[in-house]
């Protein structure tokens, strides 16, 4: 079973790493926001309407949405999150990395649905 990895980036990226994909779940989420006092309060893997936390399987294809709570940013930041395996390998078949953008909402969370629906993942 793959585990994967999320990560929160705080600065803005040029370039991607080889094998990254980029999926943009915001409309004109081109550009991160920058926020020195911007943090990460808590991330974690949710399924369902009401993106509870995940605690055993999931369909990754259906029910998977990664939530990042955060702390310093406006609501409709841009914030970046990179997802990739703790293994080093591919998080799916193709893609080493993936780079994952979304809007922070007025709570202070962004909210990547089924950001993996579209691939298909490592055995």
């Amino acid at each position: 079973m793959l585990i994967v990895v999320a990560f929160l980036l705080l600065v803005g990226c040029g370039s991607f790493p080889h094998g990254a994909q980029v999926i943009d779940d915001a409309p004109s989420c081109d550009t991160v926001s920058v926020r020195p006092q911007g943090k990460v309060k808590r991330l974690y893997w949710a399924m369902g309407p009401d993106n509870r936390p995940v605690h055993g399987s999931v369909d990754h294809q259906v029910d998977l949405n990664l939530v990042v709570r955060t702390t310093g940013y406006e609501p409709g930041d841009c914030i970046e999150a990179t997802v990739h395996s703790d293994d080093g390998e591919d998080v799916a078949v193709g893609v080493h990395t993936l780079v994952l953008r979304g809007r922070v909402d007025g709570n202070g969370a962004a909210l990547f649905r089924a950001p993996l629906k579209d691939l298909t993942l490592q055995h």
